[in-house]
Parts: structure tokens; sequence; C-alpha cells
């Protein structure tokens, strides 16, 4: 769980017990791998927004809120279930993941059956516009991973194609779980819009930042596979940047069956100014987030979100810098300090 968020614990464990439940059947080998699986469960962002705006101009959020906080990391988990497969993802929080420990047909169908589970609690809402809300989500997220899977490869994507890919693929997720939390909590129509705002800017910051942490972190520190993105062809901000440098082109156009070590990658990020240029792209995402956190209103919500941007920077410098740190040699001034 994310510090600024420990205030929403019992609601998010709460959602947290309501996805186990969920994923409770007869069948011992689905329950093993839906168990595996659930242990590998994050910073639950997405759940942890929904309950945040749950509470605008409110001591607490409402009754149902711990469900659609749930649905939202159900739609998320199954994302990332179906996102592993095609990226031939191998490891999740330190986890070998679904895919690799049974196959590829059982993570998917194990997806599947998490989407299904999503649609119970939005069989239980009234609101229109929750259910809008989710159809955003599912909509664009199978967009946004089409539309990727065509560019997979593509060195000539540019930094508008790109922008499109994860709008569709996160900040879409992001603004619409704010948005849900917004409805949940009744807010007028103008704060529903700023909410869904904050979640849109935010959820590009944070996707611009894990693309960074992809080149820069490692498998220790991350706790899943690095550089993935550039081994399947997976065109990220930093990597277009680079792309449009001699030395970059030179380095990042190699084949398939011989990679350049990503140590010499993730050092060429930092020295060619891409880390520094992806850096000021998410905070200015960032920034216009915060500016629309500022229209709630809400003294106590800005100041968990002012606190959950600096968080995402902050864990942005640790996981980068300690693996700056773990690629000096060991008689270095710096290493030896």
């Amino acid at each position: 769980m994310i510090p600024c968020f420990d205030y929403l614990r019992s609601e998010l464990e709460e959602a947290t017990d309501f996805i186990g439940s969920s994923l409770s059947v007869d069948s011992p080998f689905i329950g093993e791998m839906a168990k595996h699986f659930l242990s590998t469960l994050g910073q639950r962002i997405r759940p942890s927004l929904v309950l945040a705006f749950s509470r605008l101009h409110r001591r607490s959020g409402p009754a149902s809120a711990p469900q659609l906080a749930a649905m939202t990391e159900l739609v998320h988990s199954a994302s990332l279930l179906h996102d592993d497969v095609v990226d031939k993802g191998r490891m999740r929080r330190n986890r070998v993941t679904v895919n690799v420990k049974w196959g590829n047909k059982e993570a998917v169908l194990l997806g599947d059956l998490l989407l299904s589970r999503s649609l119970k609690v939005l069989a239980q809402e009234n609101d229109p516009r929750i259910i809008g809300a989710l159809y955003a989500i599912t909509a664009s997220l199978s967009e946004g991973q089409l539309l990727e899977l065509e560019n997979f490869g593509n060195r000539r994507l540019d930094e508008q194609g790109y922008l499109r890919i994860i709008e569709l693929k996160t900040a879409v997720f992001f603004a619409e779980s704010c948005l849900i939390g917004a409805l949940a909590a009744k807010a007028p129509e103008a704060q529903q819009a700023a909410s869904r705002e904050f979640g849109l800017q935010i959820g590009y910051c944070y996707q611009i930042l894990d693309d960074l942490l992809d080149v820069t972190a490692s498998l220790s520190t991350l706790g899943k596979d690095i550089q993935n993105d550039l081994l399947h062809g997976k065109m990220t901000l930093p990597y277009i940047f680079c792309l449009g440098q001699g030395e970059g082109r030179e380095l990042l156009d190699f084949p398939a069956a011989r990679p350049p070590a990503a140590e010499r990658v993730a050092s060429y990020i930092r020295r060619s100014g891409a880390y520094d240029y992806c850096l000021e792209k998410a905070r200015g995402h960032a920034a216009a987030a915060l500016s629309s956190a500022a229209r709630l209103e809400d003294a106590a919500l800005q100041a968990t979100l002012q606190d959950f941007v600096a968080y995402l920077f902050s864990r942005m410098e640790r996981f980068s810098a300690a693996t700056a740190m773990s690629e000096r040699p060991a008689d270095s001034p710096t290493a030896a300090a």
C-alpha cells in the first residue's frame, strides 16, 4: 500500500477480501492459480483512487465503495494477466507469472474469470454513469493493447503516437477510477470533471515514469522483468527520444538474437538526455493533475493527492538511484562512500 493511502487501509482490505471471495471456486486447480496471482497484487493504485475520491467532501465513503474499488482491481489484474502473455512476462513482485508457471492459455482464461467477476459488481449498480465508466476502462484497454501491438517494432512511432497508446492503456483507467469514486460520493458535475482530469493527467505521469523505470531500474529493485519493452519492440518515450540520435539508433537497432546489455542501454538513457526529458514530461502532467485537484475544493483530498504525486517521483528516483549505484565499479569513490 502507498503510504499516503494508509487511511484507507480498512476499506482497501475489504476490497481485497472481496476479490479473494470472488475467486473462491470448487476447483483446486483454479484456486491455486488465483491464490498465486493474488499474492502478486501490487500497490493497488486504482482501487485506492476509487476509495480516496469516494470520500470527496465526506468523512467516509459510501458502503459500496470497497466493491467498486475491487471492481477496478479485478479489471486491472485481468489486463496484467493478458499483458504477461503478450509480452512473455516472467516475473511480477519477484514471483513467476501465471503464464510461466501454468501456461498462456491458463493465464488468459484466468484473466477472463477476473473480468467476469468485475461484471458481478457492476450488475448490482444502478448508476448508469458508473456502468459507463467501466465500459470506458475496458474499451480503452482493449483498443490501447491492440494499438500497442500494431506498433511493436515500429521505429517511426513518434511521441504523439506513444501518448495515444498510454492514454488508452493507462490514463483513461486512472481517470475513470477517480470518476467512479466521485460518482460514488455524489459529487457535483464540476468536481466529477476535475476528478477525471486529475486521473487522466496522473495516468500519463505514472506511465511515463513506469516506462522510464523499465529502462533504468533492475529486476531486484522493481520486482518484475526489465527492458521487456525494448526486447519486444515496444517503443516507449525513452527509446523514442534516443532513436532521434545517431548513437541511440545504432545502439537500439539490434538483431532480435543479440540485444544490447541492459546496463549499456540504461547508461545511454541517462547520458543521452532521455532520462531528464522523460522526467520533465512526467512533471508537466503531474502539475496539470495537481491543478485539477485544486478545483476539488477539498483540502484533505488535495493533500493526499499531492503526497501521491510526490511518492511517484520519489519511487522513480529511489529505484533508479539504486540501480545506478549497483552499476558503479566497486572501487569507484561513490560506490565506496
